[in-house]
């Protein structure tokens, strides 16, 4: 899975509705969640730069099951929603703080130490042990999950190639025709 669109973030919301999550979904430039308006929002272009690490911690944490990165980033941002009254308003602008000082100075340092010392940061790390404790407790319900937005991946990538093919043989028959006229 690369592209999110709003079938995605449709399959997102009748899952939460169905198993009783308060969230919403929309779609964005990022993985985040507004976590006092318990809104998840999904990357329209998913980048796997941090799958890696993000694999990785996940494991240290428990992580018994393989889903697919993207299932774990929608989960990690309900983790979010699902673990915001743990935190008070101070205790949120604490995290904020540590993650712009922390981007701040990510050009200094490698990424892989980056990546590990942002997942340390108190709600990061409340959101991914939630997502374990929630994907090692229900794993049918985030196969579920899995297995619809795959199917939305499958049909969009189908018309991204039925585009192409119908592209390409309208070049190939406009090239055709341009050669044979005198």
């Amino acid at each position: 899975m690369t592209r999110l669109n709003r079938q995605t973030t449709q399959a997102i919301r009748q899952w939460l509705k169905k198993y009783n999550f308060d969230s919403k979904c929309q779609l964005g430039n990022d993985f985040e969640c507004i976590p006092d308006t318990h809104t998840i929002i999904v990357n329209r272009n998913y980048n796997s730069y941090a799958d890696t690490e993000f694999m990785h911690c996940l494991r240290n944490l428990g992580l018994k099951y393989n889903f697919d990165c993207i299932t774990l980033s929608v989960l990690h941002e309900l983790g979010h929603s699902e673990t915001e009254h743990l935190f008070s308003e101070d205790d949120w602008a604490i995290c904020a703080v540590q993650k712009f000082v922390l981007y701040d100075k990510s050009s200094t340092m490698p990424f892989e130490t980056y990546i590990n010392k942002y997942w340390e940061i108190k709600d990061e790390k409340m959101a991914n042990i939630w997502l374990v404790n929630y994907v090692n407790n229900f794993a049918e319900n985030v196969a579920e999950l899995e297995k619809n937005l795959e199917k939305i991946d499958e049909e969009v990538i189908e018309k991204l190639n039925l585009r192409n093919l119908f592209n390409n043989k309208y070049k190939f028959t406009w090239n055709l025709h341009f050669l044979t006229q005198p």
